[in-house]
């Protein structure tokens, strides 16, 4: 719980630090993924789709370690080899859990068929057998994708801070897994909610929507601001200034900036449930009380007095 909480400040940080690199990072994949796609025949979109949102999350938990001073310089190379290792991982790991919550709803569908109405069945019992097959099918889907989809972020949550962490300090990690599973039940609730918001509320397809309607529109006011100026001046620009909706404006900008801060949420528990458990930051020592030195002419004072007393 305290973790929970703990993180929310962070993460309000953290999303705002990352707005600019986001769009770096959407730009620079992009680019990078058509080329490879058209060299491989699109078959490069498996590993750098995933590898781009690895990058995204170590990114965003190397942001949450700086604010902790925790970060380090980033080696990009080292950040880019962790994202492949994890988005590849984590892929696999999605697809399998993704598979098995298929067949475990085809069979709990199966199961509720021609029940009453009641929280483990969706669909009254008159209901079409068909559409009721359907509808339950996709609501167990729904219901178990979550869950395992939320314990897989939450089992990988330490190593992938772990990677960011050993990326800033360019020293070895331990072992791959290093951290898995740690701090499980808080990361599992902080995914959890946010998957549940970002897919319940449409919140990430709003997001790409209104992201890139957004950089559409900022790209058509900054071509049509020129020619504005240079025909009307300042009337002009103010002119096309007025044309803009400061509602829709409002509501974009917020809609990204929820998306953002629902991932760096994540990120923020990640990296301060890694701190939490990390043995490899170096701790103040505490002070050591040294024997006092004393000085070859007192030592030699000491011997004669001695020798003195024994004659």
């Amino acid at each position: 719980m305290f973790l929970i909480l703990k993180s929310i400040p962070l993460s309000l940080f953290v999303a705002l630090r990352m707005i600019i690199p986001l769009i770096a990072i959407f730009v620079v994949s992009t680019i990078i993924s058509t080329i490879l796609a058209v060299l491989t025949f699109g078959l490069s979109a498996f590993i750098t789709g995933p590898a781009t949102l690895a990058f995204i999350a170590l990114f965003g938990m190397h942001v949450a370690l700086d604010q902790k001073r925790q970060a380090g310089l980033l080696d990009l190379r080292e950040m880019i080899n962790h994202s492949v290792v994890f988005g590849v991982t984590l892929s696999l790991f999605k697809l399998i859990g993704i598979g098995a919550v298929l067949a475990l709803s085809v069979l709990v569908a199966q199961q509720n068929l021609g029940l009453e109405l009641s929280f483990k069945n969706l669909i009254p019992a008159n209901e079409n057998p068909e559409t009721a097959f359907t509808i339950n099918v996709l609501s167990f889907l729904g219901l178990f994708s979550l869950i395992v989809l939320a314990a897989i972020e939450a089992l990988f949550a330490v190593p992938m801070a772990a990677a960011a962490h050993s990326a800033g300090h360019k020293f070895k990690r331990k072992s791959f897994e290093q951290g898995f599973g740690k701090s499980f039940l808080p990361l599992f609730v902080i995914a959890a909610i946010s998957l549940f918001l970002q897919f319940f509320f449409q919140i990430f397809s709003v997001f790409i929507l209104v992201f890139f309607t957004f950089a559409f529109q900022i790209t058509w006011f900054v071509e049509t601001a020129g020619e504005r100026i240079s025909e009307n001046g300042m009337d002009g620009l103010i002119e096309l200034l007025g044309q803009i909706d400061p509602t829709a404006t409002l509501i974009a900008v917020a809609t990204i900036f929820v998306a953002i801060w629902l991932q760096a949420w994540v990120w923020s528990a990640a990296a301060l449930a890694f701190l939490k458990h990390n043995d490899t930051t170096t701790k103040p020592r505490a002070p050591t009380r040294q024997a006092p030195t004393i000085a070859p002419t007192d030592l030699r004072a000491l011997r004669k007095a001695r020798d003195n007393r024994t004659k």
